[in-house]
């Protein structure tokens, strides 16, 4: 079965806004309530580097199709835009995770937020790699 590449790229830009702006609202919400103390950076130091590269890179693909002058849309196998937006929600479930079970953790917020690298680096690698997948262009 094939796709519209545009579309599964527009998903995939919907899975993600909408997915950061929840991990924004969360950690913004623990800021203003003191959950962090007087060390209210750290979690955003944590939370921005964890989707802001990512939203970035979909942004510069979906900006450079609507400037590119003779684009085309193309289809494509939908086995990798499923693979891509079933590894994006996992993703962006287990950053979300680390920060909804923190009232349950023996740790700290902060710890835990530093514990999560060791699960979270190895994700957002294998995201990476398959969302690079799907939106090199075809020619």
């Amino acid at each position: 079965m094939t796709v519209s590449m545009d579309r599964e790229k527009r998903r995939l830009a919907v899975i993600w806004f909408v997915g950061a702006a929840f991990l924004f609202f969360l950690v913004f919400v623990q800021s203003v309530r003191g959950v962090y103390g007087d060390q209210w950076e750290k979690p955003w130091a944590w939370l921005l580097p964890s989707v802001v590269p990512t939203l970035s890179v979909i942004l510069g693909v979906l900006g450079s199709d609507l400037t590119y002058p003779n684009h085309e849309d193309i289809q494509i196998d939908s086995f990798v835009p499923r693979i891509a937006a079933a590894f994006s929600i996992g993703y962006l479930l287990i950053v979300s995770l680390t920060i909804l079970l923190q009232p349950f953790s023996r740790y700290s917020p902060l710890t835990l937020m530093n514990m999560s690298h060791l699960w979270q680096a190895p994700l957002q690698g294998l995201v990476s790699g398959v969302l690079g997948a799907l939106f090199v262009r075809q020619n």
